[in-house]
């Protein structure tokens, strides 16, 4: 490394012995002299902006160096952060697997339930179990709001057979689909009216439930006379109710 200050008193020193040397006058001496010093400010100068610049690039380099180990240091952070995430999704997804397969289990056992009674709004029954079935299929499911649903379907189910409802609904009888006008007893017998006036009841074959056609006169009547009692808000009373026979027999179940 060179010592410019050195070097530039060596050379002031030396001025007076080169002027006489070359035969130069006082002033020419003196002009070498200012010329020197202008010089050596100069240089000067430059030593002290490259030392500033040194110094800014030095600190530079601490602070890019202190930027990097934060920058590893939340790297490493979000590594860890991610694995945790990742173990915590399958435990997650672990857990709702083996929470599914009962859930389901549970659905079934309503779908078949549902399936095997009166076939009263069966259709928007099980669209309602499809719903909750459908919520358990995410990657995710919320097994505690689907159980919740599941057993309110059931409390709602279950009230069906204290109720009485006049609605209706499409039916097949005698192999014709058609909307027809329904009178719920309970889950024990459901009557049918269709718009063309025939009447039909429920009847269980000891397999499955069927609609059949009420072909006696008298038990018709009946049948519109609780239809026309339902309509016009006149009750039922203690009234018997006309029954297949097969239910009459069985004690009014099938």
């Amino acid at each position: 490394m060179l010592h410019w200050p050195r070097i530039v008193a060596s050379l002031l020193l030396c001025l007076p012995l080169a002027a006489q040397a070359a035969g130069t006058t006082d002033e020419a001496v003196v002009a070498l002299r200012v010329e020197v010093e202008r010089l050596a400010g100069e240089l000067a100068q430059v030593r002290a902006e490259q030392t500033e610049q040194l110094a800014a690039l030095r600190a530079e380099r601490v602070e890019l160096a202190r930027a990097l180990r934060a920058a590893r240091s939340r790297n490493a952070q979000l590594r860890e952060l991610q694995a945790q995430d990742a173990a915590r999704d399958e435990a997650e997804i672990t857990a709702a697997a083996r929470g599914r397969a009962p859930a389901l289990a549970a659905i079934a056992a309503v779908r078949e339930h549902v399936r095997a009674s009166l076939p009263f709004a069966r259709a928007d029954r099980e669209a309602e179990l499809d719903r909750i079935e459908a919520s358990l299929q995410v990657s995710e499911p919320d097994l505690g709001r689907a159980m919740q649903r599941l057993w309110r379907f059931v409390e709602q189910d279950l009230a069906l057979a204290r109720e009485i409802e006049l609605g209706q609904q499409v039916v097949t009888t005698a192999g014709d689909e058609q909307l027809a006008e329904v009178l719920r007893i309970g889950m024990a017998v459901m009557y049918v009216r269709t718009q063309a006036g025939a009447v039909a009841w429920t009847r269980h074959d000891g397999t499955a439930w069927r609609i059949e056609p009420i072909d006696e006169p008298a038990m018709a009547r009946e049948v519109l006379a609780l239809f026309d009692a339902y309509h016009d808000n006149r009750g039922f009373g203690p009234a018997v109710l006309p029954l297949p026979r097969e239910m009459l027999q069985s004690g009014g179940t099938p």
